[in-house]
């Protein structure tokens, strides 16, 4: 804090911080490649880190999109997430790297489809889940009978997520669509 001549205070922002938390947002389309995914990240991490002085850095990468290169991501989260980390490990200050969260965009167009067999008849399903709020709900509930039996063993919260959050039931249903398209090009 100053004081002028007059008496008159005025009040300077000083940082204390000796850890600074981030998110980093790292958008991709049909466009985007895995390259460009770690050149996206590699950017944020250096300005992340510029932007910070000589603080540690904690940082959540969310991944938001479609595509290509958003689905071999979710298809190999902890492989990512490793990459991620091992980009962070070249800074110049200690960055810890807390967690990659995928983000489905809503308006995806449609991937390859898998034309029969029981992978089609999953997507197939999934598909109607998605679509239909009624399903959606029948699904909560059954997941609501799961939530009921394990809360003598595991409470809600941090580390166990709400088994009948409908954002992320409709999330997860997302991501089963990388984990079938990965299946079919082995």
């Amino acid at each position: 804090m100053d004081v002028d001549d007059r008496g008159r205070a005025s009040l300077a922002f000083e940082p204390l911080d000796t850890v600074r938390w981030e998110v980093l947002r790292l958008s991709v389309s049909d466009d985007t490649t895995e390259d460009d995914v770690e050149e996206m990240a590699q950017r944020g991490i250096a300005r992340t880190v510029a932007e910070a002085g000589d603080r540690t850095l904690a940082l959540r990468f969310e991944l938001a999109g479609h595509g290509p290169a958003w689905n071999r991501v979710a298809a190999d989260i902890s492989g990512w997430r490793a990459r991620l980390r091992a980009l962070a490990g070249d800074a110049a200050v200690p960055v810890h790297v807390e967690k990659l969260e995928l983000i489905p965009q809503l308006a995806a167009p449609p991937v390859p489809v898998i034309e029969a067999g029981p992978a089609a008849e999953l997507r197939a399903l999934v598909n109607r889940f998605l679509e239909d709020p009624a399903l959606l709900e029948e699904l909560r509930e059954t997941f609501g009978e799961l939530k009921t039996r394990l809360e003598t063993a595991v409470r809600v919260g941090e580390e166990c997520v709400d088994p009948q959050d409908p954002d992320l039931l409709r999330k997860s249903l997302y991501l089963i669509e990388p984990l079938l398209m990965k299946g079919e090009e082995k």
